[in-house]
C-alpha cells in the first residue's frame, strides 16, 4: 500500500513474484534466490545421497511444495509432515525423523538456534517452479529509472563483495551456498 500512495520508490521485504504481484508491480532483478535444503543431524549427511533416504523418515511442511518434492522424488522415503518447518525441524532433533526437507532460509534461522544438533546434508535444490522465484525488489510499474538504479546497485553490491558481507552477516548458516 505505501508504494501506491507514494510512500516510497521501491519496497523490499520478501514479497513474492506473483501474478497478482506482478500486475501491482515490477521487479528487480532476483537478488537472493530461495532454495529447498535437507537437514540432517551433525555428522549423519556426511557423503550426502538422497537415496540414502530410502525407507528413512523425512520431515516436511504439511501441504508444502518440499513435501510434494520429496513425495515425486525420493517415493521410497517416508514423509513426514508437520504444521510448520519449525515443528518439522523440532521433530528432526528429537530423533522423530532421519531428515528435513524445505525451505533453507527458514532452515538456516533454525540451525543459527540450535547449534551442535543439525546442518545442512547436500546441495541446495533451486527449483523456481517449485520453491518459488526467490527475492526481488518491487517498484512502482513504468519506473524503469528506478529499476535501472535498483539492478546496477544490486550488481555493483555483488561484483564489490558488500553483497556476500551482507548475506553471511544475517546468515552464518548459508542456504545457497
Amino acid at each position: 500500500q505505501a508504494l501506491e500512495d507514494n510512500q516510497g520508490d521501491a519496497l523490499i521485504a520478501g514479497l513474492a513474484i506473483t501474478p497478482e504481484n506482478g500486475a501491482l508491480f515490477d521487479f528487480s532483478q532476483i537478488y537472493l534466490m530461495l532454495p529447498g535444503r535437507f537437514v540432517m543431524p551433525v555428522g549423519a549427511g556426511t557423503d550426502f545421497d538422497p537415496r540414502k533416504l530410502d525407507g528413512k523418515r523425512v520431515a516436511v511442511r504439511r501441504g508444502s511444495n518440499h513435501a510434494a518434492f520429496v513425495r515425486r522424488y525420493l517415493p521410497a522415503a517416508t514423509v513426514v509432515p508437520f504444521d510448520s518447518e519449525a515443528a518439522a525441524l523440532d521433530a528432526l532433533e528429537a530423533g522423530q525423523a532421519e531428515a528435513y526437507f524445505g525451505d533453507g532460509m527458514r532452515a538456516s534461522f533454525w540451525l543459527n538456534e540450535h547449534v551442535g544438533c543439525c546442518e545442512f546434508a547436500g546441495e541446495p535444490y533451486f527449483r523456481p517452479d517449485l520453491f518459488g522465484d526467490g527475492l526481488a525488489i518491487a517498484y512502482p510499474p513504468g519506473h524503469d529509472a528506478i529499476r535501472l538504479a535498483i539492478d546496477y546497485g544490486l550488481a555493483r553490491l555483488k561484483r564489490s563483495g558488500v553483497y556476500d558481507d551482507l548475506y553471511l552477516r544475517w546468515f552464518q548458516v548459508s542456504f545457497s551456498l
